[in-house]
């Protein structure tokens, strides 16, 4: 599990490195794009430190909840930021 405690970041780099280790994600606070709302990525803690820990444990504990999370990471990554796919956007972009 990748645990961000970061009070305010943009697009965090560590999450996408994260999804390409194929590592679930704990944040306290940064919920980038909404990205937990959109994937089942682990924990989003909305600020709450205990709630956090209870949610690290128990994704700890229970290996199907981990195992799931951290193929969400890795499928947001495959979705979001694949190379071949953003640079075949771009070269096809037609500005309106």
């Amino acid at each position: 599990v990748f645990v961000n405690t970061s009070t305010f970041e943009g697009w965090p780099n560590s999450f996408i490195q994260a999804g390409l280790g194929h590592t679930a994600l704990a944040s306290l606070d940064v919920n980038a794009d909404e990205l937990f709302n959109r994937y089942e990525l682990g924990i989003f803690a909305d600020g709450n430190l205990p709630w956090m820990l209870s949610g690290i444990r128990d994704l700890l504990r229970n290996s199907g909840r981990l195992e799931h999370a951290q193929d969400e990471c890795a499928r947001f990554v495959s979705e979001l930021h694949d190379n071949d796919q953003n640079i075949d956007r771009f070269l096809t972009y037609q500005p309106r």
